[in-house]
């Protein structure tokens, strides 16, 4: 390997380390002010925002989704029935308006 490949190496696994922390910062960020947004949601017994930024509309809709856990291909429905297990959580979708 050449010199100019370790050096071009080095600085992309530099930019890649440098890169996480800051997604992992924005996560944070993004997860607070999430957070911020469904609990108003919740306090104004809302499921759908609309909203303006920049002359630009968006709406934020809010959503349950429910998961199971185990493969039904490979279970008779009787099994599937008596075993799966489900979760919930909600979802906040970010739509740009025409």
């Amino acid at each position: 390997m050449s010199r100019d490949n370790d050096s071009k190496d080095e600085k992309s696994i530099s930019k890649f380390i440098e890169i996480k922390h800051k997604l992992d910062e924005l996560q944070e960020r993004y997860d607070r002010y999430r957070k911020n947004v469904e609990d108003y949601m919740l306090d104004q017994n809302i499921t759908t925002i609309e909203h303006t930024l920049d002359n630009q509309k968006y709406r934020i809709k809010k959503s349950l989704l429910s998961r199971e856990t185990i493969s039904r291909k490979e279970l008779p429905p009787e099994i599937w029935d008596k075993y799966c297990k489900s979760s919930s959580y909600t979802t906040l979708r970010l739509t740009k308006l025409k």
